[in-house]
């Protein structure tokens, strides 16, 4: 199916593709928005968007544990 859509943007028809893999996103498209919570949040070309994504993130979570969240880790088996 990839190769299909890829073929067709190829000869020039534009094609909304949603996906949740940068990497799908990376090998067919040439320009990208992303959508968080209803919302466009970036519109880039894909070369863009990965010059942004060189850095590392880490989130520290120090805050206290709660049952709740202990209840939620053990359900999900974390």
């Amino acid at each position: 199916m990839w190769g299909f859509l890829k073929d067709l943007n190829d000869k020039g028809t534009t094609i909304i593709l949603t996906t949740h893999y940068l990497e799908e996103a990376e090998m067919l498209c040439r320009n990208i928005g992303i959508i968080q919570h209803g919302e466009l949040v970036e519109n880039t070309s894909m070369k863009a968007l990965l010059a942004k994504l060189k850095s590392e993130t880490f989130i520290l979570d120090l805050a206290p544990k709660s049952p709740l969240r202990s209840s939620m880790a053990i359900s999900i088996d974390w």
